[in-house]
């Protein structure tokens, strides 16, 4: 999954589904759809998976193994994929939360965000725009909002800002994922 919310809620919390029953420590590789974009990266190590045991599906299709260890999808699970992303089990949210927030003191900001899409670096077509986004940016900024490019941030800032954000603007996108990290 090359999509940040798909990699959030649908491969990450395979790691504790295993974890339940296995020391992950002791697992000798973890077949993942890929992992060469840096949020996997970051997620990965905040999990303590050394990059030595990560193998990519898109680089080895085919595999041998003595022992297969195998999840079901932790959130499609009546086969009806859009009722169930809406009805994305707490457990998957309370794993995120205790998996991914430092333990140090929160600051307790009352960050204001509104998640910028926009990468005037980037060879890809926005797939999705808002029409007056310059008009709706200027009244945000006059209400003290952060201007956050999330594919930009690492994993670990998106995650502290968004357990200190009051209230969050954007446009549809993975990058409401962090929400599960909000208070």
């Amino acid at each position: 999954n090359n999509n940040y919310w798909h990699w959030l809620y649908d491969v990450l919390p395979k790691f504790a589904l295993c974890n339940k029953f296995l020391d992950l420590s002791k697992v000798d590789f973890f077949l993942l759809p890929d992992h060469e974009k840096k949020f996997q990266k970051e997620t990965l190590d905040c999990l303590n998976i050394p990059p030595h045991k990560r193998i990519s599906s898109k680089k080895f299709r085919h595999i041998k193994a003595r022992e297969l260890i195998i999840t079901d999808h932790p959130v499609v699970i009546t086969g009806n994929a859009t009722r169930d992303i809406i009805n994305i089990p707490d457990w998957i949210i309370l794993w995120l939360k205790n998996s991914f927030l430092s333990s140090k003191k929160s600051q307790n900001n009352k960050n204001k965000i509104y998640i910028d899409r926009n990468d005037e670096n980037s060879n890809y077509p926005l797939q999705r725009s808002i029409s007056n986004e310059l008009e709706i940016k200027k009244y945000l900024s006059g209400k003290n909002f952060i201007f956050a490019k999330l594919h930009k941030m690492k994993f670990e800032e998106q995650v502290d800002l968004f357990n200190n954000a009051e209230c969050v603007v954007g446009l549809h996108g993975g990058g409401f994922g962090n929400i599960s990290f909000c208070k």
